[in-house]
């Protein structure tokens, strides 16, 4: 991911394959790791996103303050692109990709801040 401050963008690639079935959907939740949390955004197959590559494949766009949905719960309003930054460098946000077979996700990772990321551009 290549977070733009200053544009208010989070560009993402996500690439994934050897699925035990389809993936269904996949998105961000807001939750630390071993901890379930709320959708939070997109990446394929709802919110507007296009469909996930059924087999595997790669996925890209663009994220702004419009996709990120709200979760009442957890405090995070809709539209609040600063919010989807702080679970992000907070390292309390994960991807999940979802099958009928795991439909509670089949692949998940935390976002990790990377070294190599500019806050200010």
């Amino acid at each position: 991911m290549d977070l733009n401050r200053n544009a208010r963008t989070l560009t993402f690639k996500l690439t994934f394959s050897g699925l035990s079935a389809p993936a269904t959907v996949s998105h961000i939740h807001f939750g630390k790791e071993h901890v379930a949390g709320s959708v939070t955004v997109f990446f394929c197959g709802g919110g507007g996103r296009p469909a996930c590559p059924a087999g595997g494949g790669t996925v890209t766009g663009t994220i702004t303050g419009a996709n990120v949905l709200g979760i009442t719960a957890q405090g995070m309003p809709a539209g609040d692109f600063d919010a989807l930054v702080a679970i992000i460098v907070s390292n309390t946000a994960y991807a999940n990709v979802h099958t009928p077979n795991f439909p509670g996700g089949e692949i998940r990772g935390q976002i990790r801040r990377g070294e190599s990321d500019e806050e200010d551009r």
